[in-house]
C-alpha cells in the first residue's frame, strides 16, 4: 500500500575517466518492473521517488544500478540487461544511498544502511570472480591457438568460475545468519541445485529462527523442501524413455523415437537457468565430436510459453541450433510432468532403442561415458 512506502534518494558519482552517459536503476514493485533512467552529467546522476521496503513475498525490495555508455532501450528486461557490455551492481532500497563507481578499477561503492553493508560484501565477491573471468580471457588471448579453442576454453573457465563462486557465495551467506539480505542470495539455492551434498540445507538450518520464520525465510524453506524432494528421482537406469512428442523450433510436431540416434542424450533445460547453459560448450563438444559416430542431443526447454521468444534467442546465443530443439512449457505437462522435471539441469543418456543408460552426466562426465560406450 503507498501509505507503507517510503522516500530514497539515490545520489551517484563516477570517478576516473569513461565515457559513460546513461544510469538506469531496474527495479521491481508488487512483482511489475520499475525502470528509472537518468543521465550522467559532469560524473553525477541521481535517481528519488518511492520505494516499498518489502515485497508482497516478503522480500526485501532490491534493484541493479546500471552505467552504460549507450542508451537503453525501452524493451530491455532484466535478464538482456545483465548479459549486455555494460557496469552493474546490485544495491538493496534504503532511503539514503550513495553510490560510487570507480571507472578505472571497475569497482562500485554503496554507503547506506545496514542492508547495503552487507549487500557490499557479496557485491564485491561478484566484482572479484568477474576480474577473474577477465583475466582468464585475456591469458587464453595471449595463446597461440584457433579462435574456435580459444572461444571454447573461455567457456569452461567462466563455468568452472560460476561453480567455484557459487560455493564461496554459499559460504559468504553463512557468515550472516541474520541479515535478510542473506535470504535474497540465497533463494537461487532453493532452485537449481548446484551441490550434491548437504551444504545448502545446512546453511538454511544455520540461520536464526527470526530469519527462518520470518514469511520470505517460510516460502524459501518451503522451495528447498521441494527442490529437494524432486532430485530424489526415482531410478531409472535400465527402463525405457517414455514416449513423446514436442513442437521443435519450426512449430512442428516431433516423436521423441525419430531424434535417436545410436546414444540420445536427452537434456531438460530453460532460458534463465544459469547451470543449464554452463553446460552447453560441454555437450556441443560432445556433439561435434561424437555426432558422426551416431550421437544426438534432444534439448527440451520448460521455459514458461511467455517466454518463448527468450528461449530461442538462448539457442541462438549458446549456438545450439545443431540440436534437436523441443518446447514443453513450463514442464508443467508432457514428458517433463511424467518424468517429474521441475529442478533442472537434469539429462538422461539412451541407447539405440531408448533405454536409459546414465542420468545427470555433467562437466567432463559426459565425455568421459561417451568415450566408454564409442570405445575411444
Amino acid at each position: 500500500m503507498l501509505a507503507q512506502n517510503k522516500d530514497y534518494n539515490l545520489s551517484g558519482r563516477i570517478e576516473g575517466e569513461n565515457n559513460l552517459k546513461y544510469a538506469l536503476l531496474f527495479s521491481y514493485e508488487n512483482e511489475l518492473r520499475k525502470i528509472t533512467r537518468s543521465n550522467i552529467v559532469d560524473n553525477k546522476f541521481e535517481f528519488s521517488g518511492l520505494y516499498a521496503p518489502k515485497q508482497p513475498t516478503g522480500t526485501i525490495t532490491t534493484a541493479y544500478v546500471f552505467l552504460s555508455e549507450h542508451e537503453f532501450e525501452s524493451s530491455q528486461d532484466l535478464t538482456t540487461l545483465t548479459r549486455s557490455p555494460l557496469w552493474r551492481t546490485k544495491i538493496i532500497m534504503e532511503p539514503q544511498i550513495d553510490f560510487v563507481f570507480n571507472a578505472q578499477n571497475k569497482e562500485s561503492m554503496v554507503k547506506a544502511g545496514p542492508l547495503n553493508k552487507v549487500q557490499s560484501v557479496f557485491s564485491n565477491l561478484q566484482e572479484r570472480y568477474l576480474k577473474k573471468i577477465d583475466s582468464a580471457h585475456l591469458s587464453i588471448d595471449l595463446e597461440n591457438l584457433a579462435a574456435e579453442l580459444k572461444d571454447k576454453k573461455k567457456k569452461d573457465a567462466k563455468r568452472l568460475l560460476f561453480f567455484e563462486e557459487k560455493a564461496d557465495e554459499l559460504a559468504l551467506i553463512n557468515k550472516y545468519p541474520d541479515s535478510e539480505v542473506t535470504l535474497v542470495h540465497f533463494s537461487v539455492f532453493t532452485m537449481v541445485p548446484f551441490f550434491k551434498d548437504n551444504r545448502v540445507k545446512e546453511a538454511f538450518d544455520g540461520f536464526s529462527e527470526r530469519l527462518r520464520q520470518s514469511k520470505h525465510g517460510i516460502r524459501l524453506g518451503g522451495f528447498l523442501t521441494e527442490m529437494e524432494q524432486q532430485i530424489q528421482k526415482p531410478n531409472m537406469i535400465n527402463k525405457i524413455m517414455p514416449q513423446f512428442e514436442l513442437a521443435g523450433l519450426d512449430g512442428q510436431m516431433y516423436k521423441n523415437t525419430a531424434l535417436y540416434g545410436q546414444y540420445t542424450l536427452v537434456d531438460f533445460w530453460a532460458s534463465w537457468c544459469a547451470p543449464c547453459r554452463a553446460e552447453n560448450p560441454t555437450i556441443i563438444a560432445a556433439y561435434n565430436k561424437y555426432h558422426q559416430k551416431g550421437f544426438n542431443v534432444v534439448a527440451i526447454s520448460i521455459d514458461q510459453l511467455k517466454d518463448k521468444e527468450k528461449w530461442e534467442a538462448a539457442i541462438k546465443k549458446d549456438k545450439t541450433e545443431g540440436f534437436a530443439q523441443l518446447f514443453n512449457p513450463g514442464g508443467i505437462s508432457g514428458i517433463a510432468k511424467e518424468l517429474n522435471i521441475n529442478s533442472i539441469p537434469a539429462s538422461y543418456l539412451l541407447d539405440a532403442v531408448g533405454k536409459i543408460i546414465a542420468v545427470d552426466l555433467r562437466g567432463d562426465m559426459l565425455e568421459k561415458k561417451l568415450q566408454e560406450l564409442f570405445g575411444i
